[in-house]
């Protein structure tokens, strides 16, 4: 019978839009538990780690409803404190 180790994992994305149609926030919540398959065949189940992710955008708008600068900010786990990790701007010739 062949030994060997394995891993298990579950990922759960959650999106909510603005009313322009933008991703405001995203929530990605995720799951892995490791394994090993005993020599008589049992499944030996080994410990289960999970993180969570929180990504926000925040929007400056032009007169037409276009995005202009984007705002991305992550907060990890439990950390109460969102963290701002880019900023997006474009132009638009109209």
């Amino acid at each position: 019978m062949l030994q060997g180790l394995f891993g298990l994992s579950e990922e759960r994305k959650t999106h909510v839009y603005d009313d322009h149609d933008n991703p405001i926030e995203t929530t990605t919540e995720a799951q892995a538990v490791e394994g090993q398959v005993q020599e008589d065949g049992t499944i030996e189940r080994g410990a289960s780690k999970s993180h969570r992710i929180q990504t926000r955008f925040t929007y400056k708008y032009d007169e037409r409803g276009n995005w202009r600068e984007r705002v991305t900010s992550q907060r990890y786990g439990s950390n109460p404190d969102f963290t701002p990790t880019s900023i997006d701007r474009r132009e638009i010739a109209y």
